[in-house]
C-alpha cells in the first residue's frame, strides 16, 4: 500500500512539472509572482501590464496546473521548488 501511494504522489509530481513545463514564459512569470503572495494589481504594474491580462494569465495559469484557489497555488509553487 506504501509503494503505490509514494508512486501515486511520484506521478502527481511529474504530471505536475510536465504541466508547469507546458506554461509560456508570461505565464510562468506571473505564477511566480502569485507565488510571492503579489496581487494582480502589483503584478500588472511591476510588468507593464494592464490588469486584465495579468488575469487572463493568472486565469490559464490556473486552468493548466489545476489550481482550485490561492492556497492550492501556493502549495503547488512549493512542490515545484518556486517557494519555501
Amino acid at each position: 500500500i506504501v509503494e503505490h501511494c509514494v508512486n501515486q504522489n511520484r506521478n502527481a509530481g511529474r504530471k505536475l512539472f510536465d504541466n508547469y513545463k507546458s506554461l509560456s514564459k508570461k505565464e510562468r512569470e506571473v505564477f511566480i509572482l502569485l507565488s510571492q503572495d503579489m496581487h494582480v494589481a502589483d503584478i500588472a504594474k511591476k510588468l507593464g501590464k494592464s490588469e486584465k491580462t495579468v488575469i487572463n494569465q493568472r486565469t490559464e495559469v490556473y486552468s493548466k496546473l489545476d489550481i482550485k484557489d490561492r492556497h492550492d497555488l501556493l502549495e503547488k509553487a512549493k512542490l515545484l521548488g518556486l517557494t519555501v
